[in-house]
């Protein structure tokens, strides 16, 4: 199945009313956050990766400024060396987990909550036909599996698989912004379905198993159900208490921040988190180090923002 929808046809468009936020210690930006149970939070601030709290303290920093995947006892987060490293909390350094795959490099890692497999995105360090792939990895670092193509033998993703979680049917969501969408294979690895979305950055499930992808250009989030349907567009910039900061032009390489100048006054999502406890969706953007909280709950099978 090949699910496309653009943007620019919204069928329904909520405003999200903020409901929590916070800033985030030694940066100006949230490149990556990972809500941790009961009220803390993992934040790549384009400088190092940041244990903090909704208070803001700085509880624990790590010497990377790429992906990770964390939960309530470690963090796995690929280093400066595009190795994969873990740490547990009870530990003040970490073990290598797995080093830098010859000819390609680790952009993201997601641990699944199914089986404890390790899932990597990876784009190919040379001309190669195959741009991109998510390998799986057991808990001691062995693969066990290459998703890179469909049945058909075509390739599955364009070349940079910046954002990658699992949903709770096992599926692998993965952001290819290249490919401008969002792929979806089940645990197997075949090919589930492709929904289209305008510059996609940051992913995460709810308990219900719907997908939310967001728009970086757009600031906006887009809600899928688990097939790639289209369920509701829910726009960030214009909610109520939002903090809006003046963008600086940036250029990127995996994900790293230049700062070339001043632009627009508008905030461009890069991360997406969610506390199924709560029904709070968690946004971080490049433009600012405040992460903001939305409540979203479930009524009668749609969604509805509280206010």
């Amino acid at each position: 199945m090949n699910t496309k929808m653009k943007t620019s046809n919204r069928l329904s468009v909520e405003l999200l009313a903020l409901t929590d936020s916070f800033k985030v210690p030694g940066g100006k930006t949230c490149l990556d956050i990972c809500f941790v149970r009961p009220n803390r939070f993992w934040v790549n601030n384009g400088n190092n990766i940041i244990l903090t709290n909704t208070q803001g303290d700085m509880l624990r920093s790590i010497n990377s400024s790429y992906s990770f995947t964390a939960n309530e006892n470690e963090i796995m987060y690929v280093d400066r060396d595009f190795s994969i490293q873990n740490l547990s909390y009870d530990r003040e350094n970490s073990i290598l987990f797995m080093r830098r795959p010859s000819l390609w490099l680790p952009l993201s890692i997601h641990c699944c909550q199914s089986n404890g497999d390790i899932l990597v995105g990876m784009i190919s360090s040379i001309s190669n036909e195959v741009k991109a792939r998510i390998a799986r990895y057991n808990k001691l670092g062995a693969l066990k599996q290459n998703i890179y193509q469909n049945e058909e033998g075509s390739v599955l993703y364009e070349g940079f698989p910046r954002y990658i979680t699992e949903n709770r049917n096992r599926n692998i969501i993965v952001s290819d912004v290249m490919r401008g969408g969002i792929v979806v294979t089940n645990h197997e690895g075949e090919f589930r379905f492709f929904s289209e979305v305008d510059n996609p950055t940051g992913i995460c499930t709810d308990k219900h198993s719907r997908i939310l992808v967001a728009c970086r250009y757009s600031v906006d989030v887009l809600v899928f159900n688990e097939n790639g349907t289209y369920l509701l567009h829910l726009r960030i910039e214009e909610s109520p208490g939002m903090i809006r900061t003046i963008l600086r032009t940036v250029n990127w390489m995996f994900f790293q921040i230049i700062k070339l100048g001043k632009s627009q006054e508008r905030r461009k999502i890069l991360s997406l988190s969610y506390d199924d406890d709560k029904n709070v969706l968690w946004v971080g953007s490049n433009d600012s180090n405040t992460v903001c909280g939305y409540k979203i709950f479930k009524e009668e099978g749609m969604y509805h923002i509280t206010y």
